[in-house]
């Protein structure tokens, strides 16, 4: 059985593939089809259903990108890790 990614990991490919999907797609697309993608990732992590709920009320693909480290901060926070 493969070692859970860490915080720092998780982060790392969550934010890389969000930028992909804004790059490949375009805006439009993009942020609907990152909706899907960043619910899967997040489902399992402490917070990522509330935080699902209102990524998924985004309809720009920055304020996207800053959500979702915002997330992570406070993560790292919650997890009593400096941020």
């Amino acid at each position: 059985m493969a070692a859970k990614p860490s915080i720092e990991e998780a982060q790392r490919v969550m934010c890389r593939h969000l930028l992909a999907l804004h790059e490949f797609y375009g805006e439009f697309a993009g942020v609907r089809i990152a909706r899907k993608h960043i619910g899967w990732y997040v489902n399992n992590l402490a917070g990522g259903k509330v935080f699902a709920k209102q990524f998924n009320k985004i309809e720009n693909h920055l304020e996207q990108q800053d959500f979702l480290q915002q997330f992570f901060q406070q993560n790292h926070i919650y997890q009593g890790q400096a941020a």
